[in-house]
C-alpha cells in the first residue's frame, strides 16, 4: 500500500486537478453536454462521451476536433461561463489537503499540471485557499507536456492522475505515477493498468495519512 514516507521520496510531486484534487469530474460532464446541446441529443451525447474519455487534454483541442469556426468559440465560451457559475461549490477530494500540508513542511515542491484551463484552475483554488500550497499551476491551453518542457525538474518525480492521458504524460516525461481511481471517468481503467508497471492505486488519500 502506498504510504506518506513513500512518497516523501520524491524531488517534486504534480497533481491533476479533476478528480484528484477537487471533485469537479460530474460537474464539466454537465456543463460540456449543456455548453453543446444547440448540436442535438444524440450528438451531444457522443461529444460528451469523447470528452470526458479524454480529460486531461486540453479542452481547446478536444472542441477543435469536432467544432470550428463561430461554433468552436461558442462552446468553449459557453463552457468556460458555466464553469465560471458552477465549480466554487465542488468538494475537494478526501484526504488531499492532509497530503499537501505534510509535504509543504517537508518543503517537498508540489505543482498542478491540469488540462483544464490554466486561469480557470488558478481561480478555482485560489476561491477554495488551497493555491499557496503549490509551487506552480499549469494548464491549458498548453498540453501538460509542453508546460512541462517549459521549466526545469528536480528528479525523481511523482504524477498523481486519474486518466489515460495523465498517465501517457508521465510515462511520456519519464515520471513514476499513481492512478486516483475513486473520481475517476476512466470507464476502462482495471484492466488499462493491468499490466502497466505503476507506483500504485488509490481511491483517495484518507489512507495515506
Amino acid at each position: 500500500m502506498l504510504s506518506l514516507n513513500q512518497i516523501s521520496q520524491y524531488r517534486e510531486i504534480f497533481f491533476d486537478l479533476d478528480g484528484v484534487i477537487l471533485d469537479t469530474n460530474p460537474i464539466k460532464k454537465r456543463n460540456i453536454g449543456e455548453a453543446v446541446a444547440f448540436k442535438g441529443a444524440d450528438f451531444s451525447r457522443k461529444f460528451v462521451a469523447y470528452f470526458t474519455a479524454n480529460n486531461g487534454i486540453p479542452r481547446e483541442a478536444k472542441i477543435a476536433k469536432y467544432f470550428d469556426g463561430d461554433d468552436a468559440k461558442r462552446v468553449l465560451q459557453d463552457y468556460d461561463l458555466i464553469n465560471l457559475k458552477t465549480l466554487r461549490g465542488a468538494e475537494s477530494i478526501p484526504g488531499v489537503t492532509k497530503v499537501f500540508e505534510y509535504l509543504n513542511l517537508l518543503e517537498i515542491p508540489i505543482y498542478v499540471f491540469t488540462g483544464g484551463t490554466e486561469s480557470e484552475a488558478i481561480d478555482l483554488l485560489e476561491e477554495m485557499k488551497l493555491k499557496s500550497h503549490f509551487a506552480g499551476v499549469y494548464g491549458g491551453p498548453n498540453t501538460k507536456g509542453e508546460n512541462f518542457d517549459r521549466q526545469y525538474h528536480e528528479r525523481p518525480i511523482l504524477m498523481f492522475g486519474d486518466s489515460r492521458s495523465d498517465y501517457e504524460f508521465a510515462k511520456e516525461r519519464d515520471l513514476d505515477f499513481v492512478f486516483v481511481y475513486g473520481y475517476t471517468q476512466f470507464k476502462n481503467w482495471r484492466d488499462f493498468f493491468n499490466d502497466r508497471p505503476i507506483v500504485g492505486m488509490i481511491k483517495d488519500f484518507s489512507r495515506l495519512l
